[in-house]
């Protein structure tokens, strides 16, 4: 890690200007396991240049990587760490917005300040990019195999109602995929946001738009929870 004189020091966003305005990252391409490094620039939240955001769990407290900014670092948890390596490009740079970078979390008042954002941005993002975490078992594929097919299934009427009515609904789909699908669903991000969805009573909450999009159809994934909550029980 980096001494404390190398650490990146943020720029605290002035008044009026934090109203409207948060912070960008143009993240530099590289390879997979080459040093993640950027730039940061002020954004303005009212009239955005296209950028995508993230979403992510943070991670366990302790374990964590970092990125140089100006050439100097920022400390991120290891979560981000390894999204960013994932989601960067060989070849260009990618403008994101990520809350650990974009938002000074050293400091208490500009949190504050940038949380009336949140919803803004990722409503004005031009895509929201999820990390579920490492996928080591190798289900990510069988199970959103699977969200595709129960989808098809939720906008078709006439199966909805037999796969209702079936006493062998599980039958439809492998073992393997159901399994898969549990899978899916016990990672942090899915959990978490889903309860916190579930729960939210605030109708002007922070709450991403996370569709996942078929061919001309879009589909939220806690619609389809919420679904087939109510069907399987």
């Amino acid at each position: 890690m980096a001494e404390i004189q190398d650490m990146y020091r943020y720029e605290r966003i002035p008044h009026p200007a934090y109203l409207e305005t948060t912070r960008i990252l143009t993240l530099s391409p590289g390879s997979e396991d080459e040093p993640l490094s950027g730039t940061l620039a002020p954004m303005s939240t009212t009239h955005p240049h296209p950028f995508e955001a993230l979403s992510y769990v943070w991670g366990r407290a302790g374990t964590w990587d970092e990125i140089t900014i100006d050439g100097k670092v920022v400390r991120l948890t290891a979560s981000l760490g390894t999204m960013l390596r994932r989601i960067r490009y060989r070849d260009a740079p990618h403008v994101i917005w990520a809350d650990q970078i974009c938002i000074n979390q050293e400091d208490m008042v500009e949190r504050s300040q940038q949380v009336r954002h949140m919803s803004s941005i990722y409503q004005k993002a031009s895509k929201v990019l999820v990390w579920l975490g490492e996928d080591s078992a190798g289900y990510a594929r069988s199970a959103f195999e699977l969200v595709e097919a129960l989808v098809a299934i939720v906008k078709d009427e006439s199966r909805l109602q037999d796969f209702k009515e079936e006493q062998t609904t599980f039958d439809w789909f492998s073992e393997e995929s159901w399994i898969a699908l549990r899978e899916l669903f016990k990672q942090p991000w899915v959990c978490i946001s889903h309860d916190w969805d579930r729960d939210s009573t605030d109708a002007n909450a922070v709450r991403p738009k996370m569709d996942f999009t078929g061919d001309r159809h879009r589909y939220s994934l806690w619609s389809l929870l919420g679904r087939f909550e109510s069907i399987l029980g």
